[in-house]
Order: C-alpha cells, then structure tokens, then sequence
C-alpha cells in the first residue's frame, strides 16, 4: 500500500499549494458546503482538503467489496454527482493493484470542478437532463454522497429512465450516505434512494437487499488503522486546523476576524462512513 500512501501524500500538498494561492478568497470561504458553493474554486479546494483521504479510502474499501460480488468481464459505470471523481481515483488505484474486469467509467456533474482528476471521462449536465442515451447498458449506478441533494421528482425521474434504458438482467447501486456517526444511526441518503428502489421493484426488478439497510464498521476507530495508506501529511493538517492564523488577511482587533470560523479538522475516522451495494435482477 506504499504507493496508495505516496499518492494520497502528493495529492494533499498539491491541493494545498492550490489553496494558498487563492488565500484572498479564504474570507469568502462558505463552510457550509453545497451544490451552490462548489462553483467558487476555493470552496472546491476547502472541500477537497476536507474529504479527500477519507472519502478515497471509503471508495478503495467499497471497490473492494464490490468486485468479491461483481463476475462479469466487463462494466459499464455511470457516477452521478461525481465532483472532482474521487470514486473514480480510487477505482483506477484499486485496478493498479488488484485483477478487476476492464470498466468504461463516465461521471456526471452540474459543475465541472476545477481540479477533475485526469483522463476522467465527463459531462456536464444537472440530473433532470440524463437522457437515456447517458444510462445506456450501464451495469452500475453510482451516487457518491449526492443523495441528499436530490428531491423527490428528481429521483422519479431518474428512475424512469434507468428502467427504460436498462437492458441488463443484473443492475448494481453503489451508494455512499452522509453521516456524522453511523453508530448512532444518524445516516441521511437512505429515504431518497428508497424512491429509486420501490421503482424498480415496481417495474420488473427483484432484489434480496433491503434498501433502508446500510453498511458501516462497526469498531470506530482512525482510518489508518483499516488502511494504513490513509495518512494525511501533518504540515498540511496543522495548517488548515490554523487556517485563521494563517489567513493574510487576518486581524485579531476586527470583528470579522474574531467571529471567523474558516479552519477545520480533516476528516480521518472510520465513523463517518456509511455506504451499500445493491444488486437488482431483472424478472
């Protein structure tokens, strides 16, 4: 896993070194993060210095389980809300190291992120415009902590498509939840995919998943400690643990200085992980 360890180090400096140069920006910073402010780059880098070694290593661990369950020798995947495509890192990783079928991989997303990782296949397109064309022979869905952003009609919509498009006997879901703590059942996503699961059971589809389940470790502990790759670098912690101090426009005598609240701790706990993989057969 030295080579995962590299990885994640270089990345997290690279993305660091991005996010300084914008530092005139960090005032605008939103901390409440969502499909508004991912347009902002600042907000994009904020949020990648936040999430990004812990979410690769959840989608490392789920590509994992996925492929002990999936024996075709090829698929088709299609990520919706795929941001910057950090599903997508970890499945080449995981590819570099492990025997997997060839994938053909294509991620949708409203915004198309500055720092997309490379050779990614992309459209840009908010979900209400995925035509069936998009959902074409796709043998996996994959909603990366999106979930929660879509409504109801969105959903139905979604749905309508995926079983009109489907021509697979075998469809597979992968989708990661949002949630502070797992143990505590305090897990938001699963309501909102229920919609797209009671329409394809109404639609000709059969599963032997139950679709309010999810998955999570249940001994919370640090991310290294389940994957020793999962090191965050420690001068690039410190300085966003800091971010206020080393903020150039910082003034302890300002008001908006001392109500500021820009830094934060990176995300490196196995507890908020919450994810399923579902497998949906066709009648």
């Amino acid at each position: 896993m030295e080579k995962l360890e590299k990885y994640l180090d270089k990345n997290m400096k690279a993305m660091w070194s991005y996010f300084k140069k914008n530092e005139n920006n960090w005032c605008d910073l939103n901390t409440n993060l969502n499909i508004t402010s991912y347009s902002a780059v600042y907000n994009q880098q904020y949020y990648l210095l936040k999430y990004f070694p812990a979410y690769f290593t959840e989608y490392f661990h789920i590509w994992e389980e996925f492929f002990k369950k999936y024996n075709k020798e090829s698929i088709k995947i299609i990520s919706i809300g795929c941001g910057v495509g950090i599903d997508f890192s970890a499945l080449k990783k995981y590819k570099q190291l492990n025997k997997i079928p060839d994938f053909d991989y294509k991620g949708i997303d409203l915004i198309a992120w500055q720092n997309k990782f490379k050779n990614m296949p992309f459209i840009k397109k908010d979900i209400d415009k995925i035509d069936t064309d998009d959902l074409n022979n796709i043998d996996l869905v994959v909603f990366p902590k999106i979930l929660t952003e879509l409504t109801s009609d969105n959903l139905k919509k979604l749905a309508s498509k995926i079983i009109q498009s489907n021509t697979s006997s075998e469809l597979y879901f992968i989708n990661s939840y949002i949630t502070n703590d797992s143990s505590n059942q305090n897990v938001d996503g699963i309501d909102q995919f229920k919609i797209i699961c009671d329409d394809l059971k109404q639609n000709g589809f059969t599963t032997d998943d139950l679709c309010s389940e999810y998955t999570y470790f249940k001994k919370q502990q640090g991310l290294i400690v389940d994957y020793s790759f999962c090191v965050y670098p420690n001068e690039v912690k410190d300085s966003l643990i800091n971010l206020k101090s080393n903020c150039t426009n910082y003034n302890e005598e300002e008001n908006d200085c001392k109500n500021c609240n820009i830094g934060t701790y990176p995300i490196l706990y196995n507890k908020y992980i919450a994810y399923n993989i579902f497998k949906f057969v066709k009648k």
